[in-house]
């Protein structure tokens, strides 16, 4: 992913380094870039990782790669290590609707839910901006909820706009950008 560690053509100058300083290396790891939906892309940067590595099987360093997505694609699962991350907690590793099915198909549900109250109803007139930057705009009167819980309560905020709650088999909508304290549905 390019984000943290060293890329292949730099890992043997590290480990070196790392050697000169009688530092342990207690393993060695890539992290796939890919979704649920890139096989073919994480099985390449599998293979590149795997070449890249090779040195250090002979010194037992272990090796593992395969995350969440790994997991479900049984790309890496037969590295030294998994680590299952977010999948463990029935959390889909990805946002799309493609990746969301197969994540259910699978049998994982989450392991839990978050539940809050409304705190406040309001019905607005058509052509009101509600939150900030009045991301959303009613198109008609509408209802809307202020439910007592935003980021400060753990609730991410790439959650918002959008995110559906369901109550008595009805769903609604986030409407705003989640703050620290509330949401509107």
């Amino acid at each position: 992913m390019s984000r943290f560690g060293v890329q292949c053509e730099d890992l043997h100058s590290l480990v070196q380094t790392i050697d000169s300083l009688d530092v342990q290396i207690n393993s060695i790891y890539t992290h796939f870039a890919g979704g649920i939906m890139d096989r073919e892309g994480n099985q390449a940067q599998l293979d590149r990782f795997l070449d890249c590595s090779e040195d250090y099987v002979a010194r037992t360093i272990p090796r593992h790669a395969a995350a969440s997505t790994g997991c479900f694609q049984q790309i890496g699962t037969d590295l030294d290590y998994i680590r299952p991350g977010g999948s463990m907690y029935g959390l889909c590793v990805a946002n799309d609707l493609p990746s969301t099915k197969m994540f259910q198909d699978l049998g994982f549900k989450p392991a839990m839910s978050l539940v809050a109250q409304p705190t406040f109803y309001k019905l607005l007139p058509a052509g009101r901006r509600i939150g900030y930057d009045g991301l959303y705009t009613t198109k008609e009167p509408e209802w809307i909820a202020n439910i007592a819980c935003g980021w400060s309560d753990g609730y991410r905020r790439k959650l918002s706009l959008g995110v559906g709650a369901v109550k008595n088999n009805r769903t609604g909508t986030c409407k705003t950008k989640l703050c620290r304290d509330v949401l509107n549905y």
